[in-house]
């Protein structure tokens, strides 16, 4: 095969002389009537627009990023600590509870704050920790965790089945 160079004028000169002879029979020819009118620029646009193929997908992504929006931690009121700490003593294996807690992330004070419901497994007042069977809902979300340890000191909230109507959400 002939080296040539690409940016010689004679070689593209050739080429455009070689394309002018292969279409010279179609090159004059005016272009078809059209059957119909010409489709408008915004009805053109529409065609192309995006469209949600996944409906509401959009606003599930929003939620769930909102919910796990790291946050820093809030600390309670003594009145506050004293009230879940009640709470915590009347605990016992089997017990239903609805918990809001923060979950580190990063660092021990930036993190995530959950909500979740199920039943007391094990109720640790040694080493300050409960941990709970999460109920499905919790489960669908959160890939199927069996158990979900909670330590003492990240509990903003708890309820107790009996005491709360909403606890299980």
């Amino acid at each position: 095969m002939e080296n040539r160079n690409f940016r010689d004028a004679a070689y593209w000169a050739s080429e455009m002389q070689s394309a002018d002879r292969k279409y010279a029979d179609i090159v004059d020819i005016p272009r078809p009537a059209m059957k119909h009118q010409r489709m408008g620029p915004a009805k053109r646009a529409k065609i192309f627009a995006p469209f949600d193929a996944l409906e509401g997908y959009d606003e599930k992504i929003e939620e769930v990023d909102e919910r796990n929006k790291e946050t820093t931690r809030n600390f309670l009121y003594e009145e506050e600590q004293e009230i879940i700490s009640g709470k915590l003593s009347r605990l016992s294996k089997g017990s239903v509870v609805c918990v809001n807690f923060f979950v580190p992330g990063q660092s021990e004070d930036i993190g995530t704050y959950k909500r979740i419901s199920g039943e007391v497994e094990k109720f640790d007042t040694t080493e300050q920790y409960i941990r709970l069977i999460p109920d499905e809902h919790w489960n669908a979300e959160n890939d199927g965790l069996c158990t979900v340890r909670i330590d003492f000191r990240d509990i903003t909230e708890i309820s107790i089945s009996n005491e709360c109507e909403d606890c299980i959400a």
